[in-house]
Protein backbone atom coordinates (compact mmCIF):
# COMPACT_ATOMS: atom_id res chain seq x y z
CA UNK A 1 0.00 0.00 0.00
CA UNK A 2 1.43 3.39 -0.91
CA UNK A 3 2.60 5.55 2.00
CA UNK A 4 -0.05 8.22 1.21
CA UNK A 5 -2.78 5.59 1.50
CA UNK A 6 -1.38 4.36 4.80
CA UNK A 7 -1.38 7.89 6.17
CA UNK A 8 -4.97 8.32 5.02
CA UNK A 9 -5.97 5.06 6.72
CA UNK A 10 -4.27 6.08 9.98
CA UNK A 11 -6.07 9.44 9.94
CA UNK A 12 -9.40 7.72 9.27
CA UNK A 13 -8.83 5.25 12.13
CA UNK A 14 -7.98 8.09 14.50
CA UNK A 15 -11.10 9.98 13.44
CA UNK A 16 -13.25 6.90 14.10
CA UNK A 17 -11.69 6.50 17.54
CA UNK A 18 -12.37 10.13 18.39
CA UNK A 19 -15.96 9.82 17.19
CA UNK A 20 -16.45 6.73 19.33
CA UNK A 21 -15.02 8.51 22.33
CA UNK A 22 -17.28 11.51 21.75
CA UNK A 23 -20.28 9.22 21.51
CA UNK A 24 -19.37 7.55 24.77
CA UNK A 25 -19.00 10.90 26.49
CA UNK A 26 -22.22 12.31 25.08
CA UNK A 27 -24.06 9.23 26.30
CA UNK A 28 -22.71 9.83 29.78
CA UNK A 29 -23.70 13.49 29.56
CA UNK A 30 -27.25 12.48 28.76
CA UNK A 31 -27.35 10.43 31.96
CA UNK A 32 -29.51 12.41 34.46
CA UNK A 33 -27.40 11.30 37.43
CA UNK A 34 -24.22 12.59 35.79
CA UNK A 35 -25.93 15.87 34.87
CA UNK A 36 -27.22 16.40 38.41
CA UNK A 37 -23.82 15.75 39.93
CA UNK A 38 -22.09 18.00 37.41
CA UNK A 39 -24.55 20.85 38.01
CA UNK A 40 -23.91 20.78 41.75
CA UNK A 41 -20.14 20.76 41.25
CA UNK A 42 -20.24 23.61 38.71
CA UNK A 43 -22.24 25.85 41.03
CA UNK A 44 -20.00 25.01 43.95
CA UNK A 45 -16.79 25.75 42.07
CA UNK A 46 -18.19 29.01 40.72
CA UNK A 47 -19.06 30.17 44.22
CA UNK A 48 -15.49 29.50 45.31
CA UNK A 49 -16.41 26.68 47.70
CA UNK A 50 -16.47 22.90 47.34
CA UNK A 51 -19.86 21.54 48.32
CA UNK A 52 -19.16 17.91 49.06
CA UNK A 53 -22.35 15.97 49.74
CA UNK A 54 -22.50 14.09 53.02
CA UNK A 55 -22.98 10.89 51.02
CA UNK A 56 -20.87 11.59 47.94
CA UNK A 57 -21.48 8.24 46.30
CA UNK A 58 -25.12 9.25 45.67
CA UNK A 59 -25.32 11.69 42.76
CA UNK A 60 -29.09 12.19 42.76
CA UNK A 61 -31.46 12.60 45.72
CA UNK A 62 -32.93 9.37 47.11
CA UNK A 63 -36.57 9.19 46.12
CA UNK A 64 -39.21 9.49 48.79
CA UNK A 65 -41.22 6.82 46.99
CA UNK A 66 -38.40 4.29 46.68
CA UNK A 67 -35.22 3.85 44.74
CA UNK A 68 -31.80 5.22 45.52
CA UNK A 69 -30.48 5.28 49.04
CA UNK A 70 -33.20 5.18 51.74
CA UNK A 71 -33.92 8.49 53.40
CA UNK A 72 -32.57 8.78 56.94
CA UNK A 73 -33.86 11.40 59.34
CA UNK A 74 -31.53 13.94 60.87
CA UNK A 75 -32.41 12.65 64.33
CA UNK A 76 -31.43 9.11 63.31
CA UNK A 77 -28.17 10.34 61.76
CA UNK A 78 -27.29 12.23 64.91
CA UNK A 79 -28.15 9.30 67.18
CA UNK A 80 -26.26 6.73 65.12
CA UNK A 81 -23.19 8.96 64.95
CA UNK A 82 -23.21 10.05 68.58
CA UNK A 83 -20.31 7.78 69.52
CA UNK A 84 -18.11 9.03 66.71
CA UNK A 85 -19.00 12.72 66.53
CA UNK A 86 -17.61 15.34 68.87
CA UNK A 87 -20.55 17.02 70.58
CA UNK A 88 -21.08 20.78 70.16
CA UNK A 89 -18.90 23.00 72.26
CA UNK A 90 -20.13 26.07 74.07
CA UNK A 91 -20.14 29.28 72.03
CA UNK A 92 -16.82 31.11 72.12
CA UNK A 93 -17.23 34.66 73.40
CA UNK A 94 -14.86 37.06 71.66
CA UNK A 95 -14.28 40.21 73.72
CA UNK A 96 -13.60 43.35 71.65
CA UNK A 97 -11.28 46.06 72.91
CA UNK A 98 -13.39 48.62 74.85
CA UNK A 99 -13.85 51.81 72.91
CA UNK A 100 -12.04 50.53 69.84
CA UNK A 101 -13.38 51.53 66.45
CA UNK A 102 -13.05 48.02 65.04
CA UNK A 103 -9.51 46.92 64.21
CA UNK A 104 -10.56 45.03 61.09
CA UNK A 105 -12.37 47.96 59.46
CA UNK A 106 -10.50 49.47 56.51
CA UNK A 107 -11.91 52.28 54.39
CA UNK A 108 -10.43 52.89 50.94
CA UNK A 109 -10.95 56.52 50.02
CA UNK A 110 -11.23 55.96 46.26
CA UNK A 111 -14.02 53.41 46.61
CA UNK A 112 -17.48 53.64 48.18
CA UNK A 113 -16.99 50.07 49.47
CA UNK A 114 -15.58 49.32 52.91
CA UNK A 115 -13.73 46.12 53.81
CA UNK A 116 -15.60 45.52 57.05
CA UNK A 117 -13.91 42.24 57.95
CA UNK A 118 -10.55 41.68 56.27
CA UNK A 119 -8.77 38.50 55.21
CA UNK A 120 -6.72 37.10 58.06
CA UNK A 121 -8.29 39.36 60.67
CA UNK A 122 -10.47 36.52 61.96
CA UNK A 123 -9.09 33.15 62.94
CA UNK A 124 -9.90 30.35 60.48
CA UNK A 125 -12.29 32.39 58.34
CA UNK A 126 -11.25 31.12 54.93
CA UNK A 127 -14.48 30.77 52.95
CA UNK A 128 -17.26 33.11 54.09
CA UNK A 129 -20.23 31.98 52.00
CA UNK A 130 -23.20 33.73 53.61
CA UNK A 131 -23.93 36.95 55.46
CA UNK A 132 -26.92 38.41 57.31
CA UNK A 133 -27.64 41.41 59.53
CA UNK A 134 -29.75 41.17 62.69
CA UNK A 135 -32.24 43.79 63.98
CA UNK A 136 -29.46 45.43 66.04
CA UNK A 137 -27.14 45.83 63.06
CA UNK A 138 -24.78 43.03 64.03
CA UNK A 139 -23.27 41.11 61.12
CA UNK A 140 -23.45 37.31 61.02
CA UNK A 141 -21.18 35.27 58.75
CA UNK A 142 -21.33 31.58 57.89
CA UNK A 143 -18.05 29.93 56.86
CA UNK A 144 -18.46 27.00 54.48
CA UNK A 145 -15.12 25.28 55.01
CA UNK A 146 -14.80 26.20 58.69
CA UNK A 147 -18.31 24.91 59.53
CA UNK A 148 -18.96 27.74 61.96
CA UNK A 149 -21.01 30.92 62.34
CA UNK A 150 -19.54 34.14 63.66
CA UNK A 151 -21.14 37.32 64.92
CA UNK A 152 -19.55 40.74 64.45
CA UNK A 153 -20.48 44.16 65.77
CA UNK A 154 -21.73 46.77 63.27
CA UNK A 155 -18.14 48.04 63.15
CA UNK A 156 -16.66 44.63 62.35
CA UNK A 157 -15.41 43.50 65.78
CA UNK A 158 -15.76 39.74 66.46
CA UNK A 159 -18.20 39.01 69.28
CA UNK A 160 -19.17 35.34 69.36
CA UNK A 161 -18.74 32.21 67.29
CA UNK A 162 -20.14 28.70 67.40
CA UNK A 163 -20.33 25.51 65.38
CA UNK A 164 -18.02 22.77 64.19
CA UNK A 165 -18.11 19.97 61.67
CA UNK A 166 -20.64 17.23 62.38
CA UNK A 167 -24.31 16.29 62.11
CA UNK A 168 -25.46 16.76 65.70
CA UNK A 169 -27.65 19.75 66.58
CA UNK A 170 -25.63 22.95 66.31
CA UNK A 171 -23.01 21.31 64.12
CA UNK A 172 -22.64 21.86 60.37
CA UNK A 173 -21.40 20.26 57.19
CA UNK A 174 -20.68 22.86 54.54
CA UNK A 175 -23.22 25.53 55.56
CA UNK A 176 -23.84 27.88 52.66
CA UNK A 177 -26.07 30.74 53.79
CA UNK A 178 -28.28 32.02 56.57
CA UNK A 179 -31.22 34.28 57.36
CA UNK A 180 -32.40 36.04 60.53
CA UNK A 181 -35.94 36.59 61.79
CA UNK A 182 -37.32 39.56 63.72
CA UNK A 183 -36.34 38.02 67.07
CA UNK A 184 -32.74 37.51 65.97
CA UNK A 185 -32.99 33.74 65.53
CA UNK A 186 -30.76 32.24 62.84
CA UNK A 187 -31.90 29.94 60.03
CA UNK A 188 -28.95 28.14 58.46
CA UNK A 189 -28.81 26.24 55.17
CA UNK A 190 -26.77 23.30 56.50
CA UNK A 191 -26.09 22.19 52.95
CA UNK A 192 -24.27 18.90 53.17
CA UNK A 193 -26.33 17.74 56.15
CA UNK A 194 -29.41 18.18 53.91
CA UNK A 195 -31.28 20.25 56.49
CA UNK A 196 -32.23 23.69 57.77
CA UNK A 197 -31.23 24.51 61.33
CA UNK A 198 -32.77 27.15 63.58
CA UNK A 199 -30.51 28.58 66.28
CA UNK A 200 -30.91 31.22 68.97
CA UNK A 201 -28.68 34.33 68.89
CA UNK A 202 -26.44 32.59 71.45
CA UNK A 203 -26.05 29.48 69.30
CA UNK A 204 -28.54 27.24 71.10
CA UNK A 205 -30.12 24.69 68.77
CA UNK A 206 -33.87 25.35 68.56
CA UNK A 207 -34.99 23.12 65.66
CA UNK A 208 -33.75 21.11 62.70
CA UNK A 209 -35.81 20.26 59.63
CA UNK A 210 -35.16 17.98 56.71
CA UNK A 211 -33.22 14.98 55.51
CA UNK A 212 -31.81 13.86 52.20
CA UNK A 213 -34.50 13.19 49.61
CA UNK A 214 -36.88 14.68 47.08
CA UNK A 215 -40.15 14.47 49.00
CA UNK A 216 -41.92 17.38 50.70
CA UNK A 217 -39.77 18.72 53.52
CA UNK A 218 -36.73 16.83 52.27
CA UNK A 219 -33.72 18.50 50.67
CA UNK A 220 -30.78 17.88 48.41
CA UNK A 221 -28.06 20.51 48.85
CA UNK A 222 -30.24 23.29 50.30
CA UNK A 223 -28.20 26.42 49.75
CA UNK A 224 -30.40 29.47 50.41
CA UNK A 225 -32.98 30.29 53.07
CA UNK A 226 -35.27 33.25 53.81
CA UNK A 227 -37.84 33.98 56.52
CA UNK A 228 -40.87 36.25 56.05
CA UNK A 229 -42.67 38.42 58.60
CA UNK A 230 -44.99 35.55 59.53
CA UNK A 231 -42.10 33.21 60.21
CA UNK A 232 -42.61 31.09 57.10
CA UNK A 233 -39.39 29.65 55.72
CA UNK A 234 -38.38 29.59 52.05
CA UNK A 235 -35.61 27.24 50.94
CA UNK A 236 -33.65 27.13 47.69
CA UNK A 237 -33.51 23.32 47.36
CA UNK A 238 -30.72 23.38 44.81
CA UNK A 239 -30.20 19.70 44.04
CA UNK A 240 -33.95 19.15 43.64
CA UNK A 241 -34.29 22.22 41.35
CA UNK A 242 -37.13 23.74 43.37
CA UNK A 243 -38.12 26.20 46.08
CA UNK A 244 -39.83 24.84 49.18
CA UNK A 245 -42.08 26.71 51.61
CA UNK A 246 -42.21 25.57 55.25
CA UNK A 247 -44.40 26.66 58.13
CA UNK A 248 -42.77 28.40 61.15
CA UNK A 249 -42.58 24.94 62.75
CA UNK A 250 -40.97 23.38 59.70
CA UNK A 251 -43.98 21.64 58.18
CA UNK A 252 -43.90 21.52 54.36
CA UNK A 253 -46.56 23.82 52.88
CA UNK A 254 -45.70 24.03 49.18
CA UNK A 255 -43.00 23.34 46.63
CA UNK A 256 -42.50 25.15 43.34
CA UNK A 257 -40.50 24.23 40.31
CA UNK A 258 -38.98 21.36 38.40
CA UNK A 259 -35.75 21.27 36.46
CA UNK A 260 -35.90 23.22 33.22
CA UNK A 261 -35.58 26.63 31.51
CA UNK A 262 -39.28 27.58 31.33
CA UNK A 263 -40.80 30.25 33.61
CA UNK A 264 -41.30 28.72 37.06
CA UNK A 265 -38.72 26.03 36.41
CA UNK A 266 -35.21 26.09 37.88
CA UNK A 267 -31.76 24.67 37.36
CA UNK A 268 -29.81 24.53 40.63
CA UNK A 269 -31.44 27.54 42.37
CA UNK A 270 -28.99 28.75 44.99
CA UNK A 271 -30.73 31.49 46.96
CA UNK A 272 -34.11 33.05 47.71
CA UNK A 273 -35.28 36.40 49.10
CA UNK A 274 -38.58 38.15 49.80
CA UNK A 275 -39.72 41.62 48.77
CA UNK A 276 -42.17 43.87 50.62
CA UNK A 277 -45.08 42.49 48.55
CA UNK A 278 -44.38 38.93 49.64
CA UNK A 279 -43.01 38.04 46.21
CA UNK A 280 -40.27 35.44 46.08
CA UNK A 281 -37.03 36.35 44.28
CA UNK A 282 -34.87 33.38 43.26
CA UNK A 283 -31.26 33.14 42.06
CA UNK A 284 -31.83 30.57 39.29
CA UNK A 285 -28.10 29.98 39.04
CA UNK A 286 -27.44 27.58 36.19
CA UNK A 287 -30.23 29.14 34.10
CA UNK A 288 -28.24 32.40 34.45
CA UNK A 289 -31.25 34.45 35.53
CA UNK A 290 -33.29 35.87 38.37
CA UNK A 291 -36.90 34.74 38.69
CA UNK A 292 -39.73 36.40 40.59
CA UNK A 293 -42.65 34.33 41.88
CA UNK A 294 -45.94 35.37 43.42
CA UNK A 295 -46.57 34.50 47.10
CA UNK A 296 -48.33 31.37 45.80
CA UNK A 297 -45.45 30.38 43.53
CA UNK A 298 -46.73 31.61 40.18
CA UNK A 299 -43.97 32.89 37.86
CA UNK A 300 -44.21 36.66 37.41
CA UNK A 301 -40.93 37.71 35.79
CA UNK A 302 -37.50 36.54 34.76
CA UNK A 303 -34.46 38.69 34.14
CA UNK A 304 -31.11 37.97 32.58
CA UNK A 305 -29.21 35.44 30.54
CA UNK A 306 -25.61 34.34 30.32
CA UNK A 307 -23.06 37.07 29.68
CA UNK A 308 -20.90 39.88 31.08
CA UNK A 309 -23.07 42.86 30.12
CA UNK A 310 -25.37 44.80 32.50
CA UNK A 311 -28.35 42.64 33.42
CA UNK A 312 -26.57 39.47 32.33
CA UNK A 313 -25.12 36.88 34.70
CA UNK A 314 -22.54 34.15 35.10
CA UNK A 315 -23.87 31.86 37.83
CA UNK A 316 -25.76 34.30 40.08
CA UNK A 317 -25.44 32.77 43.53
CA UNK A 318 -27.26 35.04 45.97
CA UNK A 319 -30.01 37.69 46.01
CA UNK A 320 -31.27 40.37 48.37
CA UNK A 321 -34.08 42.94 48.16
CA UNK A 322 -34.19 46.41 49.74
CA UNK A 323 -37.22 48.28 51.07
CA UNK A 324 -37.80 49.91 47.67
CA UNK A 325 -37.90 46.59 45.86
CA UNK A 326 -34.48 46.90 44.25
CA UNK A 327 -32.76 43.55 43.78
CA UNK A 328 -29.06 42.93 44.49
CA UNK A 329 -27.32 39.97 42.89
CA UNK A 330 -23.98 38.30 43.57
CA UNK A 331 -22.95 37.71 39.97
CA UNK A 332 -20.43 35.11 41.05
CA UNK A 333 -18.40 34.14 38.04
CA UNK A 334 -18.43 37.70 36.74
CA UNK A 335 -16.95 38.68 40.14
CA UNK A 336 -19.30 41.61 40.57
CA UNK A 337 -22.43 42.81 42.34
CA UNK A 338 -25.39 44.01 40.28
CA UNK A 339 -28.31 46.18 41.34
CA UNK A 340 -31.60 45.85 39.46
CA UNK A 341 -34.79 47.87 39.74
CA UNK A 342 -37.99 46.25 40.96
CA UNK A 343 -38.87 45.56 37.32
CA UNK A 344 -35.46 44.12 36.45
CA UNK A 345 -33.69 47.08 34.84
CA UNK A 346 -29.92 47.25 35.49
CA UNK A 347 -29.16 50.23 37.75
CA UNK A 348 -25.59 49.73 38.93
CA UNK A 349 -22.73 47.27 39.07
CA UNK A 350 -19.63 47.03 41.25
CA UNK A 351 -16.55 44.95 40.58
CA UNK A 352 -14.39 44.00 37.61
CA UNK A 353 -15.57 41.37 35.14
CA UNK A 354 -12.62 39.06 34.50
CA UNK A 355 -12.45 37.85 30.91
CA UNK A 356 -9.97 35.80 28.93
CA UNK A 357 -7.69 38.81 28.42
CA UNK A 358 -8.44 40.59 31.68
CA UNK A 359 -6.15 39.98 34.66
CA UNK A 360 -7.85 39.39 37.99
CA UNK A 361 -7.98 42.70 39.88
CA UNK A 362 -6.02 43.35 43.03
CA UNK A 363 -8.16 42.75 46.11
CA UNK A 364 -8.88 46.39 46.91
CA UNK A 365 -12.25 47.45 48.27
CA UNK A 366 -14.96 47.33 45.65
CA UNK A 367 -13.47 44.38 43.75
CA UNK A 368 -14.62 40.82 44.32
CA UNK A 369 -13.46 37.27 43.75
CA UNK A 370 -16.39 34.85 43.41
CA UNK A 371 -18.75 36.76 45.73
CA UNK A 372 -21.27 34.59 47.59
CA UNK A 373 -23.98 35.64 50.04
CA UNK A 374 -25.43 39.15 49.93
CA UNK A 375 -27.82 41.05 52.18
CA UNK A 376 -29.18 44.58 52.69
CA UNK A 377 -29.84 46.15 56.09
CA UNK A 378 -32.67 48.48 57.11
CA UNK A 379 -30.63 51.54 56.15
CA UNK A 380 -29.98 50.21 52.64
CA UNK A 381 -26.34 49.26 53.21
CA UNK A 382 -25.16 46.23 51.22
CA UNK A 383 -23.05 43.44 52.72
CA UNK A 384 -21.25 40.85 50.58
CA UNK A 385 -19.45 37.64 51.47
CA UNK A 386 -16.43 38.09 49.18
CA UNK A 387 -15.75 34.36 49.30
CA UNK A 388 -12.41 33.80 47.60
CA UNK A 389 -11.01 37.00 49.07
CA UNK A 390 -12.05 35.63 52.50
CA UNK A 391 -13.60 38.90 53.69
CA UNK A 392 -16.85 40.81 54.12
CA UNK A 393 -17.42 44.06 52.23
CA UNK A 394 -19.98 46.75 52.96
CA UNK A 395 -21.38 49.61 50.88
CA UNK A 396 -23.35 52.49 52.35
CA UNK A 397 -25.53 53.89 49.58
Amino acid sequence: MPESDRRHERRAAAARARAQERGSKSGALRNPAVIAAAAAVVVAIAAGVWLVASRPQVSTPPSASGGGEPAVSVATLAASASQNVVQPTAPEILTPTPGAAGPTAVVVTNSPWQVLIARGAVRDMTSPSGVAVDPDGNVWVVDFEGNFIQKFSPGGQPLIRFGQKGNAPGQFAGPTNLSIDGQGNLYVADTNNQRIQKLSPTGQSLASWGMGGDGPGQFWLPSGVAVDDQGKIYVADRGNHRVQLLSPTGQPLAQWGTRGPAPGQFWAPSDVAMDSKGQVVVADSTNQRIQVLSPTGQPLAQWGWEGPDPGQFELPSSVAVDSSGNVYVSDTRNSRIQKLSADGRPLAAWGVVVGANTPRPSPEAGTFNSPGGITVDREGAIYVADTRNARIQKLKQ
